[in-house]
């Protein structure tokens, strides 16, 4: 039994002294960046104990009220203890996304390089997301989940936003000058009197977006899918450059009933 215990208790260590030379991946030692690993190592140990006193046979002899005591306590230590990390995190979480809606753009970018480090950026976090007016210039958004967010207004002047899915977000009167959009997703958005000058659309997927006053102009846009997208008077396209042919919508020009058949298959009633 005793042997099963020290055992247990090497391994314990050495995790520690990876941990502490950086060695462990990083799903493992987000455990040990708190004090409450201490905790979680001495209800291991009850554990291990409890398991070894088993495995000995010895559990009938004196030993038989400790070992179920042990394991109970320790699972009990962690079961709380994990239900308090999450509740952390959760909330680190939800102060971090309140920090990358300031409207400091250090204070913002602080908060979105931590976003991108716990890769809580394409892990769903930002799914619906409030950054109304964030000053997000020069954000590394690369891959970014921002379906459904509320950028409105929002400064992304020069940001990477390649392959970030803005499915259905709100970016009117969003200033994302000199953006690279590269083959994101923005199917649905509403993108209504965006500065959109000097963004890389190249591959980019716009079906559906709203595009009423929005500054297109300079653009490349032969890469880019326009299907659905909805353009007025008001749209400013690059000079020659003709929607229909992409497939984009005069909204000035459409019955009623297309209106209410675009509004149904681009902006779904959330149930």
């Amino acid at each position: 039994m005793w042997l099963g215990i020290a055992i247990v208790l090497e391994v314990l260590w050495a995790v520690g002294a990876l941990n502490s030379l950086g060695l462990l991946p990083k799903d493992i030692s987000k455990y040990f960046a708190d004090p409450g690993w201490r905790v979680r190592g001495f209800a291991w140990i009850g554990i291990a104990i409890a398991i070894a006193i088993l495995l000995s046979g010895e559990y009938k002899t004196i030993w038989s009220g400790l070992w179920p005591e042990l394991l109970g306590i320790g699972v009990g230590v962690l079961g709380i203890d994990e239900l308090n990390r999450q509740r952390s995190e959760r909330e680190y979480k939800r102060n971090i996304i309140r920090q990358m809606a300031s409207f400091s753009n250090g204070f913002a970018l602080e908060a979105a390089r931590i976003a991108l480090d716990e890769e809580w950026l394409q892990d769903g976090t930002f799914v619906g997301a409030h950054l109304w007016k964030a000053d997000l210039t020069g954000a590394d958004l690369m891959e970014a989940n921002l379906t459904g967010a509320d950028l409105r207004g929002a400064i992304l002047t020069g940001a990477l936003l390649r392959g970030a899915i803005l499915t259905g977000a709100l970016l009117s009167e969003a200033i994302l000058t000199g953006a690279d959009l590269w083959k994101a997703e923005l199917t649905g958005a509403d993108l209504s009197g965006a500065n959109l000058a000097g963004v890389k659309f190249w591959g980019a997927n716009l079906e559906g977006a709203l595009l009423w006053r929005a500054n297109l102009a300079g653009e490349n846009l032969l890469k880019t899918d326009l299907r659905g997208a909805l353009y007025d008077n008001t749209t400013q396209w690059p000079g020659d450059f003709d929607p229909k042919v992409k497939g984009a919508v005069d909204s000035d020009e459409m019955s009623k009933e297309e209106w209410e058949l675009w509004q149904k298959k681009y902006r779904p009633k959330k149930k």
